[in-house]
């Protein structure tokens, strides 16, 4: 019975898109590795018109995806590499640090994936201002780019999109954090739905 009930869930998550990273600017220390394992929900909103002149029609539907595991580790003061995956999606990132040294600090995050018959590159900037010692804010505007890859991901979002988010990091001991975040993304032309994630991410860092 309980395999009824999942074999459909992840069908239709494999076509949702998330562009939560759960991500800090600051680079982490050489050898060091950080693992995040996130729980997110999708609102998809979708606007059409049956005409050019007829009223908009705003549909809405939420769906809850399953768990996200990203794993990190710091290669060198300016770079940190890593890997994502949950069912549906699977992809590489690479962190580059721009600004790493004062209270706020910058990166860029080049983020490829395969997901839900799709191709999705995307890159945004991380910029984060550390508020307290156990507290950082962090903005991430950026540009994404998908392309479906095989026939059943027929609208999915395409294109060049426009995504965004904020985060916060509460780190509750030095070694552990907890990361809520939202973010989305749409194209902006056409009638590509807004995809909104929000999202928990409960982080660890190991030495």
């Amino acid at each position: 019975m309980r395999s009824l009930v999942v074999l459909p869930l992840a069908l239709v998550c494999s076509g949702c898109t998330s562009v939560n990273h759960y991500a800090s600017p600051v680079i982490a220390p050489p050898r060091t590795y950080s693992v995040v394992a996130a729980f997110e929900a999708t609102e998809v909103v979708r606007t059409k018109r049956a005409a050019p002149f007829d009223d908009a029609k705003t549909t809405t539907r939420t769906l809850v995806l399953y768990p996200a595991l990203i794993g990190r580790i710091g290669l060198t003061r300016r770079l940190e590499l890593g890997g994502a995956a949950h069912p549906g999606r699977v992809g590489v990132e690479a962190k580059i640090g721009v600004v790493t040294d004062g209270a706020v600090r910058v990166s860029v995050l080049a983020a490829p994936a395969l997901q839900g018959g799709a191709f999705v590159g995307d890159v945004p900037v991380l910029v984060g201002l550390r508020v307290h010692d156990r507290l950082e804010l962090v903005v991430s505007p950026g540009v994404a780019y998908a392309r479906p890859v095989v026939e059943r991901s027929q609208g999915y979002p395409s294109g060049v999109l426009a995504r965004g988010g904020i985060a916060a990091i509460v780190y509750v001991v030095p070694s552990f954090a907890l990361v809520p975040e939202v973010s989305a993304s749409t194209a902006l032309v056409g009638d590509t739905p807004l995809w909104a994630t929000a999202g928990l991410g409960l982080r660890g860092d190991i030495q």
